[in-house]
């Protein structure tokens, strides 16, 4: 770990967050570079998302699993209330030598809302239930706990430029809830149910997928909200 490039890490995140053009935040200055500091100011930057625009994705496809053996298609995904993030902990790791860096944080949201259109193609079934249908649906996860460990590069031309090239989460969920809604009340009835019934296997099964789609929107956040100005 070298402390030069954790320093200039840390200056180049609070002076491009710190110049968010609609929100004024002020932001801990660092005494020395320690993971309280750091969760300290990531903090300050999950405050920083949108309480009024939720996060988006054009579209996304959950790709067959052991227990959703069909394809889930969705497009005009909004995700809701990452703004009330809580950052719990977080470590900073930065290799000058090769010109590295890793952020590991863990974020607790009390509920987080997935909504968009859905398609779920003919033949699909779960647990011996028809799920082939088309709509709008929107899951609720509540008791959202995540890993999000982003990692990057850094190069040294006139300026400094930070840029996350990976993203990694590891998520957990209290409690899940469905709406699905088909405009045929019997079927997104039939379909909620089996998704609510069986929440906890599902998880288990798809999670993972799920959490790609939430680290590439996460990654895209740190780039585009914080890594998109150089700094001296």
């Amino acid at each position: 770990m070298d402390r030069v490039l954790l320093l200039l890490f840390t200056v180049v995140v609070l002076a491009n967050a710190g110049e968010h053009k609609k929100i004024r935040v002020y932001f801990k200055q660092c005494e020395k570079i320690d993971d309280e500091c750091i969760r300290i100011n990531a903090q300050k930057v999950v405050d920083l998302i949108p309480i009024d625009k939720p996060l988006e994705v054009d579209e996304w496809t959950i790709k067959p699993t052991k227990i959703l053996n069909y394809e889930q298609h969705y497009k005009n995904i909004k995700m809701y209330n990452h703004h009330q993030g809580k950052v719990a902990k977080a470590h900073l790791d930065a290799n000058e030598a090769e010109s590295t860096w890793k952020l590991e944080m863990d974020v607790y949201v009390p509920e987080v809302v997935l909504s968009g259109d859905y398609e779920f193609k003919p033949g699909s079934t779960l647990y011996g239930v028809d799920v082939a249908s088309k709509g709008k649906v929107s899951y609720f996860h509540r008791g959202y706990n995540v890993t999000l460990t982003l990692s990057g590069t850094v190069t040294f031309e006139d300026k400094a430029k930070f840029t996350a090239t990976d993203s990694k989460l590891l998520m957990s969920a209290d409690a899940m809830a469905f709406d699905f809604k088909t405009g045929d009340p019997k079927v997104d009835e039939r379909i909620t149910a089996v998704y609510r019934d069986n929440f906890h296997a599902i998880f288990e099964d798809a999670g993972d997928q799920y959490a790609e789609m939430y680290a590439k929107v996460y990654q895209d956040i740190a780039n585009d909200l914080i890594f998109d100005k150089e700094a001296n």
